[in-house]
């Protein structure tokens, strides 16, 4: 498996870029601010197809270039039917203190818009397995995402679970206990080998999380 992956925009966001070895289809997960030149840039230095957009939720650090990736590439952006008013509405999605870093007024939504309809499916040959995460946002998810090889599988967590942390939920739609429960159901469980790609900073390991992440002492 091939990832590409750079923090985008005013709150670092990580946008990731994800290949199998076997061709050169790619999908694009959680292209923020300022991530269409370097998005295009990856695509073209590595002589990619992008094949989707797929998104862990719906708040605007996550979803601001999607209109004009899907634009371009002509290809569809993929988000959970709860965090579809998000991305029809971004300022629904953030208080106002935030809503000020983003200009709304210019938005307009992707026009190939669509839910994930399978618990699990396979896209640029490889096998996405779609993880409910609500809690940071209603319809936050995590992708988990193997290409058949040796390689670890990797958990795109979103804003659910990060390297020492977990995400916020003082948000529109945010809940603490569901987040936990999500954590608990979904993520605990998975191998302790699993690469976990955040939202926003460093990977780490669902191993070290168990160890380390005070959020997750509970379930130990």
């Amino acid at each position: 498996m091939r990832i590409a992956t750079f923090p985008a925009g005013a709150f670092r966001t990580n946008c990731y870029i994800v290949a199998s070895d076997s061709n050169d289809d790619c999908i694009i997960i959680d292209p923020g601010q300022e991530a269409y030149s370097p998005v295009c840039k990856l695509i073209s230095d590595n002589g990619l197809n992008p094949v989707g957009i797929y998104l862990t939720h719906g708040h605007a650090d996550h979803i601001w270039s999607t209109p004009e990736l899907s634009a371009t590439y002509e290809i569809p952006v993929i988000v959970h039917r709860d965090d579809v008013f998000m991305v029809e509405d971004p300022a629904a999605g953030v208080g106002p203190t935030l809503s000020t870093l983003f200009p709304f007024s210019s938005w307009h939504a992707p026009e190939r818009l669509f839910t994930y309809c399978d618990e699990e499916f396979t896209a640029a040959d490889l096998t996405v397995k779609v993880l409910p995460l609500p809690g940071h946002t209603p319809g936050g998810v995590g992708l988990l995402i193997s290409d058949g090889s040796s390689a670890p599988t990797v958990l795109f967590s979103g804003d659910t679970l990060f390297k020492g942390a977990v995400g916020r939920t003082d948000l529109p739609g945010g809940d603490a206990q569901t987040l936990l429960d999500s954590i608990e159901r979904e993520l605990i469980p998975l191998p302790g080998d699993v690469l976990v790609a955040p939202g926003h900073g460093e990977t780490s390991t669902m191993a070290a999380e168990r160890a380390d992440n005070v959020y997750l002492r509970r379930f130990r």
